[in-house]
């Protein structure tokens, strides 16, 4: 059975949501911070509480409901006074079941109390950093933290991550686990359902090995000039561009240098134009070296390069500028 099955078909809480703007990926300034973000379908934001400060007021789920700003669904409490407010459910909870908040309450799924009074092993969510400020950890779907022991005025929590914290025992937090922890095996399947959560397409620039990484990238004007490469052992060489054909985006790519454990590991490489002059190295030691481009010879693709800096031992090159 789908874990979507449990959700209640029903418009959410009008008195709980609240109009979302959306940023596209920019800041304040309007400056582009996240890549790939923008568009997508119009969305109401949940007002979620986190806090849950009805103290000793029992409470009845009287919805499962799919919230798009989170991955893990929300649960439509309602209290003995009629309030209602939505908090983040719990995996197991069924609707028409009661929970509640106090100081200690028993360990049943979504009741909430202070972590000195939950019992070493028991799984927990939404938890409190600082007493009565409301929930600010473990609250993605299927995540847990699990309570180790008491010490003191302090409960030491085992994070999802192995991480051991120690949490004050005045704050509160959620018994169970986030609900929903199939949400990392879900596959969208096409681009359109990205497009509707508001993601923008990323292309691959080239395809790569697991153990390589991206370096260096340039811009060629006119077809014509060098490719500069210099490598962490201190040798380089210029090649010219014509050695480099065109491939479409996505490919492999081609040899741009003969990587040994002679030469280490390349540092970078810059296309050279015509109108530069001199090369300055920069070591992780402090060494520098500033030498005329004319002195670097032009050598194939596939070839080592010529030595362009003498390194003592442990020295690197960190990094060049071309002037």
């Amino acid at each position: 059975m789908k874990a979507t099955k449990i959700l209640t078909k029903k418009r959410p809480e009008r008195k709980l949501i609240t109009s979302l703007k959306k940023r596209g990926g920019r800041n304040s300034s309007g400056r582009i911070t996240i890549r790939h973000r923008g568009g997508g379908a119009k969305r109401y934001y949940r007002v979620i509480d986190f806090g849950q400060g009805k103290i000793n007021i029992p409470a009845k789920v009287i919805a499962l409901e799919y919230d798009p700003n989170r991955t893990s669904f929300i649960a439509l409490l309602e209290y003995q006074d009629k309030d209602r407010k939505y908090v983040i459910a719990p995996n197991g909870l069924k609707i028409g079941e009661e929970v509640i908040i106090a100081e200690k309450a028993d360990l049943k799924t979504g009741n909430r109390m202070r972590l000195k009074n939950v019992s070493s092993g028991t799984e927990i969510f939404n938890i409190e950093l600082e007493p009565d400020r409301g929930g600010k950890m473990i609250r993605g779907a299927g995540t847990s933290a699990q309570v180790l022991a008491q010490e003191g005025v302090y409960t030491h929590l085992k994070m999802p991550s192995g991480e051991v914290r120690k949490v004050r025992g005045e704050c509160y937090a959620t018994i169970g686990s986030v609900s929903y922890p199939e949400w990392r095996y879900v596959k969208l399947g096409k681009a359109g359902s990205s497009r509707h959560r508001g993601r923008r397409p990323a292309v691959r620039g080239v395809a790569m090995a697991q153990a390589d990484e991206v370096v260096d990238i340039g811009v060629i004007q006119d077809g014509k000039g060098d490719v500069l490469i210099v490598s962490e052992n201190g040798f380089g060489k210029r090649t010219d561009l014509s050695q480099y054909r065109k491939q479409k985006r996505g490919g492999a790519g081609i040899k741009a240098m003969q990587v040994t454990a002679k030469t280490g590991p390349l540092v970078g490489g810059h296309i050279l134009i015509g109108k530069e002059e001199e090369l300055i190295v920069v070591s992780i030691k402090g060494q520098v070296i500033r030498t005329p481009l004319s002195t670097i010879p032009k050598r194939a693709r596939t070839t080592q390069g010529v030595r362009l800096m003498k390194l003592v031992p442990g020295d690197k090159i960190a990094s060049f500028v071309i002037l």
